[in-house]
């Protein structure tokens, strides 16, 4: 099947591995967030340097590590061209291939919730900014300019020979009052070339925020 134009080829081997973190790095206070289909989501302290900041740390059990390493891969490539200096991606600090069921309870202690089914090990861990402040886009704080921002963001993600693979508004975190945006979890994206790939996953994208979030927010009527 022909895709049409495609982006300039780059070897994966040219593309970086992640940092491994570091086994003696502290991790504590782990706050559980969410569990997808894919993974679960905790907040937690990291300190580096004797520096101590709160990090998304995103674990994936053992029979979803595939999308480990959707997520991975995407972030090799995303770091490789920029993209998270750009502020539209969250930065990776560091990444846990194996993390064995001692490691891992040391890690969350008891902060996995009663109701969830345990963690499948070894599992895996994505260790990547938290991204503070930011909301959902809705039809409230959705406006042409930060739609703009938003497809612009995708733009570059797509150049970075990165589909998304999940470009849904649940996956795109705003700042309203700056226009500032970041698309997050990368763990349905795949590597690709093709321009009409990427105009492909574009086009949904710019209809929701144009003609669900966009328009009912400009016909508003304002007392």
């Amino acid at each position: 099947m022909d895709l049409g134009p495609q982006w300039p080829h780059v070897s994966d081997s040219e593309v970086a591995d992640l940092p491994l973190l570091p086994k003696d790095t502290p991790l504590t206070n782990p706050r559980f967030l969410a569990r997808s289909y894919h993974s679960d989501v905790y907040l937690i302290d990291v300190t580096y340097r004797d520096k101590t900041a709160s990090a998304i740390l995103k674990i994936f059990s053992k029979t979803l590590k595939h999308r480990y390493f959707k997520e991975t891969d995407a972030y090799r490539y995303l770091h490789h061209y920029g993209a998270p200096d750009e502020g539209i991606v969250p930065k990776i600090y560091g990444v846990l291939p194996s993390i064995s069921k001692k490691r891992l309870s040391e890690i969350l202690g008891n902060a996995v919730p009663d109701d969830q089914a345990p963690i499948t090990t070894p599992a895996s861990g994505v260790l990547m900014q938290h991204i503070r402040g930011a909301v959902s886009p809705s039809a409230e704080n959705m406006t042409t300019k930060i739609a703009e921002a938003a497809l612009d963001a995708l733009g570059v993600i797509h150049s970075c020979h990165v589909l998304h693979g999940d470009a849904e508004g649940r996956n795109l975190l705003l700042y309203p009052e700056t226009g500032k945006v970041v698309w997050i979890d990368f763990s349905c994206a795949r590597i690709n070339r093709s321009i009409y790939l990427a105009s492909e996953e574009r086009s949904p994208v710019k209809q929701f925020l144009y003609e669900t979030l966009v328009i009912p927010n400009c016909n508003k009527v304002h007392w």
